[in-house]
C-alpha cells in the first residue's frame, strides 16, 4: 500500500496518513448521500489539510464525524467541523472534562507533573504554538456498545466499544461492504501512564473481539501504511506468541528474556509491556 498523504484504499474508504508531530490516521468513508470522518484530528489545522483533500478529490464534506477515544490527538480537531459529532459516552465523559482545562505552556506543564497527559506536552507544544486556545467540542450523538451510522447506497459504519489498556473508552469502525476496519489506537499499550504496559488478559480478550471482523484492509491510528490482512495477522500472531511467553516465564524472567533473546523489535516490545502489566 503506497505511503502518500491521502489515498484510496477501498471504493469507498479514503486514508490520510500519520503525521509528525502526532497527527494520527483519519479515515473519510464516502456514501451514496453522506461523507464520514473517522476521528477529527490533532488540531485545526491538521483536519482543515484533510478538508483541503476531500475539495480537491470532490468529495463533500463530512456529514458525521466518529471519534475512536478521547485522547487529543484524535478530537482537538473537531472544532475546524461542522460535522454532528459521534463519541462513546466515556469519551463524551472526558471531552466535558478537557473543556474545563487550560492549556497555556503553564497549564500543561502543572498537570504534566500530576501526571495527566505528560507524554503529549511537547507534541501539544507543536502542534498547536502558543498563544494557545483548544475549544473542545462536544459529542451531540452518543452511545455505549455499538452504533451503526448509515452513508447511503448501502453503505454503512458499524461504530462497537471494545476497550484495552490504551484507552478504556476505545472504539473500532467496520466499513461494509468495503471490509475496512479502523482501530484508531486500540491494538497500543498505555500512555498516560508512568510505565507504559500491556495486561495480558485485556489484550487477549481485545485480539478476540477483533479477530471477529472479517477484514480486508486494517487501519491503525499511527501505522505508516494500511494493513493487509495478512500483515495484520502476522502482527496479532507476535502479540499472541509475546502473551504465551510472558504468562510461561513470569514478569522478571519475561523482562529478562526480551533484553537477551533474539526477538524482533516489536515483540521486544510486546514482551516488555506485557512484563510491565503482570506488575500491576
Amino acid at each position: 500500500m503506497s505511503n502518500a498523504r491521502f489515498i484510496q484504499i477501498s471504493p469507498h474508504v479514503y486514508w490520510f496518513a500519520p503525521a509528525p508531530p502526532d497527527r494520527p490516521a483519519l479515515g473519510v468513508v464516502v456514501g451514496g448521500t453522506h461523507t464520514l470522518l473517522l476521528d477529527a484530528g490533532s488540531s485545526e489545522a491538521h483536519t482543515r489539510e484533510l478538508l483541503a483533500h476531500l475539495d480537491e478529490h470532490g468529495i463533500a464534506p463530512p456529514r458525521f464525524t466518529a471519534l475512536t477515544h478521547w485522547h487529543w490527538d484524535h478530537t482537538f480537531g473537531a472544532a475546524a467541523l461542522s460535522s454532528v459529532l459521534i463519541a462513546q459516552v466515556e469519551t463524551a465523559h472526558f471531552l466535558h472534562r478537557l473543556a474545563g482545562y487550560a492549556w497555556d505552556d503553564e497549564s500543561l506543564e502543572l498537570r504534566a507533573r500530576l501526571g495527566f497527559m505528560a507524554t503529549s506536552v511537547d507534541d501539544i507544544k507543536i502542534e498547536l504554538p502558543e498563544p494557545r486556545t483548544v475549544p473542545i467540542r462536544q459529542a451531540e450523538i452518543t452511545f455505549q456498545d455499538e452504533i451503526t451510522i448509515h452513508l447511503g447506497g448501502g453503505i454503512t459504519c458499524q461504530i462497537v466499544h471494545v476497550g484495552g489498556d490504551h484507552s478504556a473508552d476505545s472504539c473500532v469502525m467496520w466499513m461494509m461492504p468495503d471490509r475496512v476496519l479502523f482501530l484508531g489506537d486500540t491494538l497500543y499499550d498505555s500512555v498516560y501512564t508512568p510505565t507504559r504496559y500491556y495486561r495480558a488478559a485485556t489484550l487477549t480478550a481485545l485480539l478476540d473481539r477483533l479477530a471477529t471482523f472479517n477484514a480486508t484492509w486494517i487501519v491503525e491510528g499511527h501505522g505508516d501504511a494500511v494493513l493487509t490482512r495478512a500483515e495484520y495477522e502476522a502482527l496479532v500472531a507476535k502479540m499472541r506468541a509475546m502473551i504465551a511467553l510472558s504468562e510461561q516465564l513470569g514478569a522478571d524472567a519475561a523482562e529478562a528474556h526480551a533484553a537477551n533473546a533474539d526477538l524482533d523489535e516489536d515483540s521486544v516490545y510486546f514482551l516488555r509491556a506485557l512484563a510491565a502489566g503482570a506488575r500491576l
